[in-house]
């Protein structure tokens, strides 16, 4: 009788046990599948709102550029020539040369496209943290005023300079200041010995490249 009793009483000990676990993953899966309704309709928010699909259409845009006609910019004080498309506009200040593009002023962005620093001679390891590329287990990742982002940095070679090309996020503006969201910026080091510069460009890779693949430093 007791040895009856004792089974029968394992028995319902399982039972509990198997719909106590039921009602959990039940629970957990109902909770999960809450979130993802959540994260869905958060997509789905961003995807509609009119400032985000205004800069993936930039970003497109400026994409377009790499088919467009380029010229030169040669700077015997900066000491560095660059192409560049025939539609920018040139800011030239101490050590440093912005590119103004008529779509951002257009458009109500103040942000500029572009930007190259020439950085004071100093070794690589010194430009690599005035860039703000920061090492992380043997590799280098672009840091913005947004922080890191992206993949690990990319090293190569082209016109005999040494580039170091990450990517970060910018935050972009009207002209009265009202914040209308992010958009990819690509940041290379490009160095030649103890000669550096830093090379930003805003929403296109493409774009990015053909203007790394063109700088050159000179004498």
């Amino acid at each position: 009788m007791n040895s009856i009793s004792s089974n029968f009483t394992r028995g319902q000990r399982s039972a509990l046990s198997f719909f106590v676990m039921t009602a959990i993953a039940g629970y957990m899966s109902l909770f999960l599948i809450d979130k993802a309704n959540d994260a869905v309709d958060n997509l789905d928010a961003l995807d509609n709102a009119p400032y985000f699909q205004q800069l993936r259409t930039l970003e497109k845009e400026l994409e377009g550029y790499t088919d467009t006609m380029m010229q030169t910019y040669a700077s015997p004080a900066l000491k560095f020539s660059v192409s560049y498309p025939v539609a920018w506009q040139i800011k030239e200040q101490d050590m440093q040369v912005d590119f103004l593009d008529p779509l951002f002023q257009k458009k109500g962005y103040v942000n500029n496209v572009a930007s190259i620093e020439v950085l004071r001679e100093i070794s690589r390891e010194e430009a690599i943290r005035k860039v703000f590329f920061v090492e992380d287990n043997g590799l280098y990742f672009a840091v913005g005023r947004l922080g890191r982002k992206g993949d690990p940095a990319v090293s190569y070679s082209v016109n005999n300079n040494n580039i170091i090309v990450g990517d970060t996020a910018v935050a972009v503006y009207d002209s009265v200041g009202t914040y209308l969201g992010i958009v990819s910026n690509y940041r290379a080091l490009i160095s030649h010995g103890n000669r550096h510069a830093s090379m930003n460009v805003l929403g296109s890779r493409e774009l990015f490249d053909a203007l790394v693949s063109t700088f050159t430093f000179i004498n």
